[in-house]
């Protein structure tokens, strides 16, 4: 389990789509502080006071307070006595100070009636602020985030990245692995149970997803780390509880970091695990619904439309808004307030006002993980239903003694296309069977269905050594190689490839000595996608090799081969049906399978027949003729000088 997890993890990463989208998150990320974007800290700077500064003088001078009280009008001179020495000051404690102190006089004025427009919570929010700000030794108000430190620049800046981009990379893993687990490449072929499997899918998603969330975080740390250090894990954020403005929560950038780290993990891991669950329910051409049906969860929040359709409140009839009582229950809930779930760093007046004191980040793992998890169960009953259909078709036969491959009773379709009608055959240890057909009769659809990979249609039972083809332990004896390079990994190297198949299948085969023999020695470090076509099918028939499988269903193996590989994959295959390795390999190379073969098996008018070739009276071409017709020819004798 451990080496098909290092495996899926090498496939995914190697890809380059990955990192492309973790790069351009990070730059997205980073781009406020690289642009000097400003915080809205300067409604809490010197240049916002001043303005009030000038305004209250005014007031002053023109006598707008001649008329009032006199301790109406001692305060409006205190207070502008205090502006203005906060306006003069050089010192951010003192003028934290001076500001609480003004915010400290608004309050008792709003509580006397003689302050309007603010809310009380809002100036308590205020108030608490500078009083914290105050006993910092950095008292400082960022007003343009190339000002900030780390801390406080990743707790204000996080949620300038929108969550799909967050989680992106960690969906594009989803549709990767998928890739590398279904259809027939390698690990789709893996002798691995479909719990072992699964469960080693969903913590390799998981490790990419916390994996792609750090590395998205990092530049996010270094940047202003780099430029203005790290900062104080103290630095105060206030901000108010609820709609209704039902309380006054104090945390610190130190708190919001961890909090929301954790929060976009979730959301990350949310996104994967659902969009994975998906991709398992669909057939392999759909399995891309998975993760677009993540992003558009991911994407609803986005739209304005859903914001203002309150969906975390129910309309009462009177046109008031009351909160829904499922919406902690409800993964969009979190998804759509996700940075005031988890807490940002703000300055007033864009306070962070939580949609539903409810959600909490507690809540939000308990229902993000719950709802995915929920997703995978589904996902894997199904799949076990699709192998307990399979093992029934195994079962509907008795079970065969003897160490051989047997198919009984066989049928096939493709689609709606009938293939082969209750055919049988067995393949002996140390045989070597050609299959011949035209195109289009049914050799790939064949193999396919023997192990059954693709979208085929079958009935009857497959066993190899005894063992049904539902089984994990059947995918150790037996393996599939397509013709067109399917088994590969475009992006992995002969050396990965070799490591992979000698990792997971048990049988230990000298790797270094086949490496050698089939000539792969100089290319063992180059990616598979810039091999010639001939070099890919050589390189899969020696990941083949290396599995040590006993029963090995060749399509078309020496296609694009030179005529020098021909020959030393004959000579290998030779040598291991002497060791006793059974081989049945499709070809139109007539003369290679006289060469290699010791019988012929047929497929003609949905029938399945085996023959034994007479290489005296003209081998598999003379079974080929009987059976299909004889060969046409074309032309005349072409003239050796030339001349046309």
């Amino acid at each position: 389990m451990l080496r098909y997890m290092q495996a899926l993890v090498k496939v995914v990463v190697k890809n380059p789509l990955l990192w492309v989208l973790i790069l351009v998150c990070q730059l997205l990320l980073v781009a406020p502080f690289i642009k000097g974007d400003a915080t809205m800290g300067y409604f809490l700077g010197k240049e916002e006071l001043d303005v009030a500064l000038r305004e209250s003088r005014k007031n002053m001078e023109e006598g707008v307070y001649d008329s009032a009280p006199s301790e109406v009008r001692e305060r409006a001179q205190e207070r502008i006595g205090l502006m203005t020495r906060a306006c003069l000051t050089d010192d951010p404690a003192e003028y934290a100070r001076l500001r609480a102190q003004l915010l400290e006089g608004d309050i008792a004025d709003f509580k006397a009636g003689n302050l309007v427009g603010p809310t009380e919570k809002s100036l308590e929010s205020q108030y608490r602020f500078f009083i914290q700000l105050s006993e910092q030794n950095d008292a400082r108000i960022y007003e343009t985030y190339r000002e900030a430190p780390a801390l406080f620049y990743f707790a204000a800046a996080y949620s300038s990245l929108p969550l799909l981009m967050w989680a992106l990379p960690s969906i594009a893993s989803v549709a990767l692995l998928n890739r590398a687990v279904r259809g027939k490449r390698l690990l789709a072929q893996a002798p691995l149970g479909r719990f072992a499997a699964l469960a080693s899918q969903v913590l390799v998603l998981a490790l990419l997803a916390v994996g792609s969330i750090a590395l998205i975080a990092l530049p996010a740390f270094l940047a202003p780390m780099v430029v203005n250090g790290m900062g104080e894990a103290s630095y105060p954020v206030v901000n108010v509880l609820g709609q209704d403005e039902v309380a006054v929560i104090e945390s610190s950038v130190g708190q919001i970091v961890p909090c929301a780290l954790a929060m976009l993990v979730l959301a990350a891991l949310f996104a994967t695990l659902l969009a994975h669950a998906v991709s398992r329910l669909m057939p392999q051409r759909a399995m891309s619904l998975g993760p677009v049906a993540a992003v558009t969860l991911l994407a609803i929040p986005m739209v304005e439309a859903y914001i203002r359709m309150g969906s975390l409140f129910l309309d009462t009839g009177n046109g008031a808004l009351a909160p829904d009582p499922l919406a902690p229950y409800n993964p969009l809930a979190y998804l759509n307030d996700f940075m005031n779930v988890a807490g940002h760093a703000n300055y007033w007046p864009n306070q962070a006002l939580l949609a539903d004191e409810r959600l909490t980040l507690g809540m939000a793992a308990i229902v993000l993980l719950s709802w995915a998890f929920a997703a995978l169960a589904l996902a894997f009953g199904v799949t076990c239903l699709h192998g307990r259909a399979l093992a029934r078709k195994d079962a509907a036969h008795p079970v065969p003694t003897g160490k051989s491959m047997v198919a009984q009773g066989v049928s096939l379709a493709y689609g709606k296309h009938p293939v082969l009608e209750d055919a049988s055959c067995e393949q002996a240890p140390g045989s070597i069977t050609g299959l011949i057909a035209p195109n289009g009769a049914g050799k790939t659809t064949l193999l396919e269905a023997l192990v059954a990979l693709g979208p085929t249609r079958r009935t009857g039972s497959v066993h190899a050594n005894g063992v049904a083809s539902a089984q994990a332990a059947f995918r150790k004896l037996v393996l599939y190689v397509p013709c067109d390079a399917g088994l590969l990994y475009p992006n992995l190297t002969a050396a990965d490839h070799i490591k992979l198949a000698a990792a997971l299948w048990p049988d230990k085969v000298d790797t270094a000595k086949l490496i050698e023999l089939c000539g792969l020695a100089g290319y063992l470090n180059k990616p598979a996608r810039a091999y010639s076509s001939g070099m890919k099918q050589q390189l899969s028939l020696a990941v083949a090799y290396c599995t040590g499988a006993r029963y090995l269903l060749l399509d078309e193996p020496m296609n694009a081969l030179d005529p020098g590989n021909v020959a030393l994959n004959s000579y290998i295959m030779k040598r291991l049906a002497a060791q006793g390795t059974s081989i049945l390999l499709s070809s139109h190379i007539l003369s290679n399978l006289d060469e290699l073969c010791d019988s012929l098996m047929v497929i003609w008018d949905g029938s399945l027949a085996r023959a034994t070739p007479n290489r005296a009276r003209g081998g598999a071409r003379s079974v080929y003729e009987r059976t299909f017709g004889a060969f046409r020819t074309y032309g005349g004798p072409i003239e050796e000088d030339g001349d046309a």
